[in-house]
């Protein structure tokens, strides 16, 4: 995101993150978290999308990016590919722990935000 942040100095037109919201189509809270390097390094389609605005190639602020690490290409493929694996494995975990309430059906799903359920259920039938 350096990059890119010095690509954001440079330019001529000094867009505000709502400009860059409107000229983009990420939201002005994701862009800030992007250049105050909060909350996770940028998607594919996000850095794509970001070069394009300053007229750059994607490749050309990739290829600065592994000048200035020092990393070789295969470093970052392996990392990247490392990464994804964790991603996946996590989205994994998040699917087998959190509800899905688009798997339940209406009834379950209106008894689960019921709040008089637990009461209404130790009430005996007549």
């Amino acid at each position: 995101m350096q990059i890119i942040r010095e690509l954001r100095d440079e330019d001529p037109r000094h867009m505000s993150l709502r400009t860059m919201e409107k000229e983009t189509g990420i939201s002005r809270s994701r862009l800030d978290d992007l250049f105050h390097e909060r909350m996770g390094s940028p998607s594919l389609q996000e850095f794509v999308t970001l070069c394009m605005l300053f007229h750059q190639r994607a490749s050309a602020c990739l290829e600065e990016a592994m000048k200035n690490t020092g990393q070789s290409h295969g470093e970052i493929i392996d990392a990247a590919r490392a990464y994804e694996a964790r991603e996946r494995q996590n989205q994994i975990t998040d699917d087998l722990v959190e509800p899905r309430f688009e798997d339940l059906s209406p009834l379950d799903l209106a008894a689960s935000r019921d709040m008089n359920r637990d009461m209404e259920s130790e009430i005996p039938d007549e």
